[in-house]
C-alpha cells in the first residue's frame, strides 16, 4: 500500500513506460514471470520520480480520471512524462519498445494471453 501526497502523480510515472523504465534499468529490473512483476520495496523507496509543474500535474490528474486502458491515454502520459525530463523522439521510442519487448516475449515463454 502506498500512502502519502501526490500518491496519484506517482502512480501515473510508475505505471508509465517511462516510469517502467527508468525503475527497471537503475534499480536491478523487475522480475517477471507467470505471477506477474515483483519489485524490492527498497529499490521502490528509492526511484526517482520527475517533479511536474503545476499546469503538468493538473493534465497529469485530468488524464487519470479519463483512464480507460486507451492507449492514446498511455501515449499522452508518456509524452508529458518525457517532456518533464527532456527526452527527443528517439529515446521516447527506445524506452517505449523496451518494455513493450519484454512483455511480448514474457507473453510467448509462459503462454499467457496478450
Amino acid at each position: 500500500m502506498m500512502i502519502g501526497y501526490d500518491i496519484d502523480i506517482i502512480y501515473l510515472f510508475l505505471t508509465s513506460d517511462l516510469g517502467f523504465f527508468i525503475f527497471s534499468k537503475f534499480y536491478s529490473g523487475p522480475q517477471f514471470d507467470s505471477t506477474g512483476f515483483r519489485y524490492k520495496k527498497a529499490y521502490l523507496d528509492e526511484t526517482y520520480i520527475p517533479i511536474p509543474s503545476a499546469q503538468q500535474a493538473i493534465e497529469l490528474r485530468n488524464l487519470l480520471n479519463q483512464l480507460n486502458f486507451q492507449s492514446t491515454i498511455d501515449e499522452v502520459i508518456f509524452k508529458i512524462w518525457s517532456e518533464i525530463i527532456g527526452l527527443n523522439q528517439d529515446e521516447r521510442e527506445y524506452i517505449s519498445n523496451y518494455k513493450h519487448n519484454l512483455l511480448h516475449q514474457a507473453f510467448n515463454e509462459f503462454n499467457l494471453i496478450g
